[in-house]
């Protein structure tokens, strides 16, 4: 699941092409920053469940 970097959030859209948009609110701010530290998560709980392959080779 990739993380989708934050963009300009699109408030009204006119037929001529024309947008109005705003930056995100705190709100939006914080859950994309806690989306990002439960990926991080994620991957360093992966890393720690797989065995390092160098100690492997000296254990018997």
């Amino acid at each position: 699941m990739p993380i989708k970097p934050l963009k300009r959030v699109t408030v009204k859209g006119y037929e001529n092409g024309i947008e109005i948009s705003r930056l995100p609110n705190s709100e939006e701010i914080i859950e994309k920053v806690n989306e990002i530290v439960r990926f991080v998560n994620n991957l360093e709980r992966k890393k720690a469940d797989k065995p390092d392959p160098i100690v492997g080779l000296f254990q018997k």
